[in-house]
């Protein structure tokens, strides 16, 4: 308030926002952490926890994020290369929340940070094991066996008394810049299902803005980044002046004049990647600092040259200072360093170097490191692994983008090379996937002739051999043509013909072996599931018991069933992909589809059944197949007494007024519906209104009576049900059934007509009706009972007395 009121304009506020964050300013987490040692301006590299104490200019955005963290479980901070993103989050949000949490007087948070890196999913398994108290290798191995959702089940099972987890992924774009496509996917998926299951947990990551359309393409986490997004932008002014005068603030020193800060701010402000560039400045000037007069001279910042060319003069020095014959091998290791989209890119050392023994190779590379070009880390193996310092060096130096230009198709020709050698070595070293002539005649106009890697020399080296080999074989057969022009075509294509058709008989043979199975395994889950159904139905805790040992098996053969099915379409796929159109397969391939598809109906998975009905199409010309499998179900309906009028009930705006579909009244013979859930309301003077839910399959005929009953006979705030069939029991998963819902599987259940009250069980009716119970099923039924009672355990005696066949369930407290 003082600054507000001073006499001398110069100390007030320049505006309205620069009061803003002042005041804002005494809510942000004080700076707790000790002064570090030496530069407190870190160039090229991110500020860190270390670095707490000199991190200014970002107080805004620090408190925007915690507010975001507070309420959402998932932030990704995106923004341009070298705005800032790993810094903010380093050296400001990851200390505030590990020191005083989210919420004031709340408990500090556990912090567990890192990269992808190119195998992510092994990374993070090894970074969460100890917080899930489990080995990585026995995290791996349930990534491996189970269904998606395994880290979410893990950190489920964290003690309640844990620490609250923040996960920080840095540099998220890599997870489709750099990492493995199927590692990637599998860690977004698991990373999508923690957010929305486990509890007391956030997720903050950054990622450059350039790769946010990828990043929304990776299944599951692409789904929640439009919500997440949050947009750092670059510093503003007062930012700037902060991140320039605040380290020197805090260690007592000072500029020599305010110009140099303007002069800095402004250069700062109008390059392009200005931040990092600005730091680069601020870490040289640190160095030509006056440290008896405690200020950085003017002169200092004259003889840098100002931001702008300060780090292109830098890079440009080290390679300089290099001998003449390291310098094309300096050039060739920048470039490795560097993807084909312009971002950086991590290489071991075996990867830059020509072997154990190339010595000159380890020089340069040392000297890049000393160069503060190169930054040195260790890989998962130990290995030591390299990245450019920062990607400012790729946008900001001259001279590496002059040498990017000239280098791209080489660059990508070498991209090529080493992922088709990746996965040729990968697959055991397959003779189809090597390069043919005109790959081969690419590799060696991009100079890639003599490669240094053993893997990729030994890709290219067999690649030739195999083409020479054609070339001969091309050459012999031109000579031989005209004097066996006619014996060797026929026999060639005879035998062609005859070594196809045994590779198709194969295939064929091996798909109809695997619908035999198909067909036993699908007898025998029916089985079983059959025998599970009638257990579960049946009262008694021991009955209970012996249906989940019976569901268990069946769990097992509907696995059986899947791999089996999967086995028979590879068979068929191999056996269509040699002979496209081939009449023996069509049939096959129909039958298994239409296997499929019933057998998704009947697993009630409406996505997997419309995928293979799409699929039949193609095996299927005429489309009989389909009107078979998505015929409609025909209904006959009868009631007693006849003449009632039958309406269908469709789905309405929420509020409106519901008439139905009038279908006519009854008897109803046939009536064509569609298969699914479908509501009847029977209506006739003097009875009770029924309404009736039917569930119809595909083609199915079912013929329904329905009794209406006299008006009277319905008590005043109940409802009748008719006798027919509804599904009872969780579909939700294994899990999810047994320990929290404690429900049967869900599956099909014939019930008698029985009266139901319109409205919850009040506490007081509840009571009355324990009232009415013996003393054991009393005690049954009392809330708070470790007895679970399901339909199935109503009490028979009751029913045949003539009372509801379903007691009232306790009342829901709040």
């Amino acid at each position: 308030m003082d600054r507000c009121v001073d006499a001398d304009p110069a100390r007030r506020y320049e505006s309205g926002d620069a009061l803003r964050e002042a005041l804002e300013a005494l809510s942000t987490p004080t700076r707790a952490s000790a002064i570090p040692a030496g530069n407190p301006y870190l160039g090229l590299r991110a500020f860190d926890a270390a670095h707490r104490s000199v991190f200014f200019g970002r107080e805004p955005e620090l408190r925007e994020v915690l507010d975001r963290l507070r309420g959402d479980t998932f932030v990704l901070l995106a923004g341009d290369s070298g705005v800032g993103k790993s810094s903010l989050c380093r050296a400001g949000i990851l200390p505030a929340v590990s020191q005083s949490g989210l919420e004031d007087g709340g408990p500090a948070w556990a912090v567990i940070s890192g990269t992808p890196g190119r195998r992510p999913l092994e990374t993070w398994v090894e970074l969460l094991a100890p917080v899930v108290g489990e080995s990585a290798d026995a995290l791996r191995a349930r990534l491996a066996a189970e269904e998606p959702g395994v880290l979410a089940r893990a950190l489920r099972r964290r003690p309640t008394n844990a620490l609250p987890l923040l996960l920080f992924i840095d540099q998220l774009e890599e997870l489709v810049t750099f990492s493995e496509p199927t590692q990637a996917a599998r860690l977004a998926e698991e990373l999508a299902l923690v957010l929305r299951r486990a509890p007391r947990f956030r997720l903050l990551a950054t990622a450059r803005s350039d790769c946010l359309t990828r990043l929304v393409a990776l299944p599951g986490l692409g789904d929640e980044l439009p919500r997440a997004l949050h947009l750092l932008r670059a510093l503003s002014e007062h930012g700037l002046r902060e991140a320039v005068a605040g380290p020197l603030r805090v260690l007592g020193m000072r500029f020599e004049s305010p110009a140099m800060v303007d002069a800095l701010v402004a250069s700062a402000a109008r390059a392009e990647g200005g931040l990092p560039l600005l730091q680069f400045a601020l870490e040289a000037l640190w160095e030509a600092r006056d440290s008896q007069r405690q200020l950085i001279p003017a002169a200092a910042l004259e003889a840098l040259g100002g931001v702008e060319g300060a780090l292109a003069r830098h890079a440009d020095a080290v390679v300089a200072r290099l001998r003449p014959e390291q310098r094309p091998r300096a050039r060739a290791m920048l470039l490795e360093l560097v993807t084909p989209e312009g971002t950086r890119l991590r290489r071991t050392q075996e990867e830059l170097l020509r072997g154990p023994d190339d010595d000159a190779g380890r020089a340069v590379l040392d000297g890049l490191v000393r160069g503060r070009l190169l930054t040195a880390g260790e890989a998962e193996d130990g290995d030591g692994v390299y990245t450019l310092a920062h990607e400012s060096l790729v946008t900001g130096w001259d001279t590496l983008r002059g040498w990017l230009g000239q280098d791209e198709q080489r660059r990508a020709v070498r991209m090529r090379l080493e992922r088709a050698a990746a996965e040729w070595e990968r697959l055991g070293q397959p003779p189809e996937l090597l390069y043919g002539e005109r790959q081969l005649i690419e590799s060696r106009a991009a100079g890639l002739s003599h490669v240094e890697k053993p893997q990729e020399r030994d890709f290219l080296s067999r690649s030739r051999r195999a083409v020479r080999r054609r070339r001969v074989t091309r050459w012999l057969a031109v000579a031989l043509v005209p004097l066996v022009l006619g014996g060797v075509v026929g026999v060639t294509r005879v035998q062609a013909r005859a070594q196809l058709d045994a590779r198709i008989n194969r295939h064929l043979d091996e798909a109809q072996a695997q619908q035999v199975a198909l067909d036993m395994h699908r007898a025998e889950l029916d089985q079983l599931s059959a025998e599970a159904f009638t257990l579960f139905d049946t009262p008694g805790p021991q009955n209970r018991e012996a249906a989940e040992a019976v569901w268990s098996r069946a769990q097992q053969t509907r696995q059986a069933v899947e791999e089996t099915a999967l086995r028979a379409m590879s068979e068929l796929e191999a056996a269509w992909g040699l002979a496209p159109g081939n009449p023996r397969v069509s049939p096959l391939m129909a039958h298994l589809l239409v296997t499929r598809v019933e057998f998704a109906e009947q697993e009630r998975q409406p996505e997997q059944r419309a995928q293979w009905l799409a699929r039949l199409g193609a095996h299927d010309p005429m489309g009989e197949l389909r009107r078979g499998l998505t015929a409609p179900a025909r209904l006959t309906l009868t009631s007693e007494p006849a003449g009632a009028r039958v309406r269908l009930l469709e789905p309405t705006p929420e509020g409106a007024p519901v008439p139905g579909r009038d279908l006519g009244q009854t008897p109803l013979p046939e009536v064509a519906l569609p298969a699914g859930s479908h509501l009847l309301v029977l209506e006739a003077p003097g009875r009770f209104p029924v309404r009736v839910p039917v569930l119809l399959a595909s083609g199915e005929r079912l013929a329904l009576d329905v009794p209406l009953p006299a008006a009277e006979s319905v008590p005043e705030g109940f409802v009748h049900i008719p006798a027919g069939r509804f599904l009872q029991g969780a579909s939700e998963s294994e899990y999810l059934r047994r320990a929290f819902f404690f429900a049967p599987p869900l599956h099909r259940v014939d019930t008698d007509a029985y009266l139901i009250a319109r409205h919850e069980v009040t506490f007081a009716q509840y009571i009355a009706f324990l009232e009415t119970l013996p003393p054991e099923e009393r005690a049954a039924r009392m809330p708070g009972s470790r007895r679970r009672l399901t339909v199935v355990d109503r009490p028979t005696s009751r029913m045949a007395a003539g009372g509801s066949p379903c007691a009232p369930r306790p009342p829901a407290t709040a």
